[in-house]
């Protein structure tokens, strides 16, 4: 999966940096956020849950992601951890207690950086139908014109 998930970011980022070859070619700017974000699971485990420097925080796992427009196309590299405020702890036996009371599909992704990737390639399969189809589709032809012809002569 983290190699899929680089190939991915590398093709992004070649294409966000050779997209536009000057400025009269400038089109929409893609908009990509790279680095590290962390998913809530739930509540801190218990005992940990009654230690005064971590009251108030939740457990989750702090993941690296790569996305477009806020839509997250990959997520890697997971850890396990209790963010309070700005802070994450990954004391051992703290990961631990969050990795045994929950798992990465526990994590709280939101509808858009979730699922928004699916959105993405359903866009993408739909540009590539139209350009297949824009490519196959045979040019209108002039309506052919048939000249009525003249009645039959009778010899008398």
């Amino acid at each position: 999966m983290k190699a899929f998930a680089m190939l991915i970011a590398g093709v992004a980022a070649v294409l966000t940096l050779t997209s536009v070859s000057s400025p009269a070619r400038a089109g929409l700017p893609i908009l990509y956020n790279w680095g590290e974000d962390f998913f809530e699971c739930g509540e801190v485990p218990e005992p940990y849950g009654e230690i005064p420097e971590l009251s108030g925080g939740k457990a989750g796992y702090a993941c690296d992601v790569f996305g477009l427009f806020w839509a997250y196309i990959a997520w890697w590299d997971c850890q396990p951890g209790v963010l309070v405020g700005d802070s994450l702890y990954t004391d051992p036996e703290l990961v631990s207690a969050v990795q045994s009371k929950y798992k990465q599909a526990d994590m709280k992704l939101g509808l858009w950086q979730g699922y928004g990737r699916w959105l993405f390639a359903l866009v993408i399969v739909v540009l590539i139908i139209i350009g297949i189809a824009s490519k196959t589709r045979t040019p209108a032809q002039e309506p052919i014109t048939v000249e009525p012809a003249a009645p039959p002569k009778l010899d008398e």
